[in-house]
């Protein structure tokens, strides 16, 4: 891969490994589900986006920025919150995640010299989000490259190939993460269990090692969901997780479907309001902050007013 100085350090804090198609957007992973065609004069092009093109097709001076126009697009971001330090990873990781799985599926069909541009630069709206878009190019011998500098491009910019994929795959295999988890029963007794993260769902999993080395593996829809059946095994033994994810005062809204569950808001009980700080549920949390699992939801029916069904979580 290769970025210029802006997009390096955009990236020293985001984790790419292991990214797939389940990180791409859905809309964005229904055009790569169409696959790649190529034109008579040689232009590689996304089915999924040629159908759509409303342009004429005949009216650019080469096949590379006809590639440039059709396979040029933003990336899903509405559902993310505006400030840069929420937004900026996870959009980032859909970026990418977009162009290597582009590439992948052209490798697939047989598509040579695929190149994946990723920039990252500011929406020209109120409040100026930072927006990202992903544009995919052949390489066409005797035509200028699509990014003939990236150091002296516009913006945070990374130019991708298929050389790209096996690296951040064996990456992805090799790194899984793992978080250490506290728990405690407030009087004293407590145990530190670790946890292994899967790297894609859904259906996602969290692999649980205790001190005595007993090993548990929850699996869910969401990463919220694998910790609250853990949250309930810990209880039947007295104890409390001291995680963000046990917090009473928090609320899902739309990122957790762009990071598996992972990231809550948290509320403001007294005004009745979803505040803008988002909070990782394997974040630790002091043992006067979390609840058990009843009362987050019994919080969560005070809060939005909403009746309980009495619905219980599958063990």
């Amino acid at each position: 891969m290769r970025t210029n100085d802006a997009m390096r350090r955009l990236l020293g804090d985001v984790d790419l490994r292991g990214l797939g198609i389940d990180d791409v957007p859905d809309g964005l992973r229904s055009v790569l589900e169409r696959g790649w065609t190529a034109t008579g004069d040689g232009a590689y092009l996304l089915r999924g986006f040629l159908d759509g093109y409303v342009g004429d097709l005949d009216a650019f001076q080469d096949v590379v920025a006809l590639e440039t126009a059709v396979n040029g697009r933003g990336v899903t971001d509405f559902d993310l919150p505006l400030e840069d330090r929420h937004r900026r990873r996870p959009l980032l990781r859909r970026a990418f995640a977009f162009a290597l799985s582009g590439l992948a599926a052209a490798e697939d069909q047989g598509l040579r010299g695929m190149r994946a541009h990723v920039s990252l630069s500011r929406a020209a709206v109120e409040g100026r989000p930072l927006t990202a878009h992903v544009t995919f190019c052949g390489v066409h011998p005797g035509l200028p490259p699509y990014l003939a500098d990236r150091e002296t491009a516009q913006g945070a910019v990374a130019e991708l190939s298929v050389a790209d994929l096996p690296r951040l795959r064996a990456e992805g295999r090799r790194s899984p993460e793992t978080v250490s988890l506290l728990t405690s029963d407030g009087c004293g007794r407590g145990e530190e269990l670790r946890l292994m993260l899967s790297d894609h769902g859904p259906p996602f999993r969290v692999g649980v090692t205790r001190e005595s080395g007993a090993r548990t593996t929850y699996e869910g829809n969401t990463y919220g969901i694998c910790l609250a059946k853990l949250q309930l095994d810990m209880e039947d033994e007295g104890l409390q997780l001291c995680c963000q994810g046990a917090r009473p005062d928090t609320m899902s809204s739309s990122l957790p479907h762009a990071s598996g569950g992972r990231h809550l808001y948290l509320v403001d009980p007294v005004a009745k309001k979803i505040t803008d700080e988002l909070v990782d549920i394997f974040d630790p949390a002091p043992y006067e902050a979390v609840a058990t699992y009843a009362e987050q939801r019994k919080a969560f029916f005070d809060f939005t007013g909403m009746t309980d069904s009495g619905w219980q979580m599958p063990r």
